[in-house]
């Protein structure tokens, strides 16, 4: 009680005896208790303004809405289905708008807003609602099967892609395009990953013959991602491809060798090489998990078939128990491997 004890003090304190002195006392009492009042006032009024906007802030909007927190597009369940997000029981989460029945190498932006893609053997990217789309190359004059393959930076500021049996970078805009490699007459360099530090860009590299599974001589190679010589990491001379690396350390290397039909293990140096244990049933593009605990692939082939009677692979998970987890979910052809979006969900380009 602040006003009490300044009147208390006021009155048990001796008080000077010149002329006026405690006029002037009374004066400066009462001035501080004006001030008191005014900036109480002045309180409650700030307080009603926040709660008001509070309250505005959470009525139901009836006007314009962000296209990415839009009504959730339909579940659709008519093959080919499209692009989904999954849960790891297979549970869609999201359904995405568009078709991608002619698209594969579907990779979120690592902010999660923005899709790229290979359609029509060319690079493109959109934005998440289906919009805004932007078509980075033109038609890659050399395709190979599902074997292009492309990915963001670690900060969503760059891809890198195969195109034209080359491996390139441009920032997510297209622009700035930088060529990293230069095949040899020939062959060809695929599927390229980024590593989770943003420094070095995994592919593999071979003859540009298109065998499904990659050429016997496919092995894979390492660059920095500012350009450089190449480092080869295999010499097996056997088909070694789909590199994906460890996240979040990013000093191991994941990927297929065809010949066994098994995923592999190695450092970043080429070093420490082994198969992933338990066997795999064929396995294909292989995704660690963020926190590198599950391992994401796709298994061929299921007593599955696409409308043309092409075979489907399925999408299967192996945690860090060594269990494997069946999501019922296929795809069509292993350009369409999954993608982690969390520790728990999956981006799928979904047949059926």
């Amino acid at each position: 009680m602040p006003d009490v004890q300044e009147v208390f003090r006021m009155a048990t304190k001796k008080i000077d005896q010149e002329p006026g002195a405690l006029d002037r006392q009374v004066s400066r009492q009462r001035r501080r208790a004006r001030n008191r009042q005014i900036g109480a006032i002045a309180f409650v009024a700030a307080l009603g303004v926040v709660l008001v906007a509070f309250a505005l802030a959470t009525l139901p909007d009836r006007g314009p809405r962000p296209a990415d927190s839009t009504t959730p597009v339909p579940i659709n369940t008519t093959p080919p289905i499209g692009a989904q997000i999954v849960s790891l029981s297979g549970t869609v989460l999201r359904q995405l708008p568009g078709s991608f029945s002619d698209a594969a190498n579907l990779q979120l932006s690592p902010n999660g807003t923005t899709l790229a893609f290979y359609r029509n053997n060319a690079v493109e990217t959109m934005q998440l609602d289906g919009t805004n789309v932007q078509v980075l190359t033109g038609q890659d004059p050399d395709p190979v099967g599902p074997h292009e393959g492309l990915s963001w930076s670690p900060d969503g500021s760059k891809i890198v892609y195969s195109w034209g049996g080359d491996i390139y970078v441009s920032n997510a805009d297209g622009s700035a395009r930088t060529r990293l490699t230069h095949a040899a007459r020939g062959t060809g360099n695929y599927q390229p990953a980024w590593s989770s530090d943003g420094s070095t860009i995994a592919y593999w590299s071979g003859s540009n013959i298109g065998l499904d599974g990659g050429p016997p001589d496919a092995e894979i190679y390492t660059i920095a991602a500012r350009g450089g010589a190449p480092r080869r990491l295999t010499n097996d001379n056997v088909p070694s491809i789909e590199p994906a690396w460890q996240q979040p350390s990013g000093i191991r290397i994941i990927y297929r060798k065809s010949y066994d039909q098994e995923l592999w293990i190695m450092r970043d140096d080429g070093r420490d090489t082994g198969k992933i244990r338990p066997n795999l049933v064929n396995p294909w593009s292989p995704a660690w998990s963020p926190d590198w605990s599950s391992i994401a692939f796709l298994s061929c082939c299921a007593d599955h078939q696409s409308i043309d009677g092409a075979p489907l692979l399925e999408v299967e998970v192996l945690d860090g128990k060594g269990k494997l987890h069946r999501l019922h979910v296929y795809v069509a052809t292993d350009g369409n491997g999954p993608q982690w979006v969390s520790n728990d969900t999956l981006l799928i380009n979904r047949y059926n």
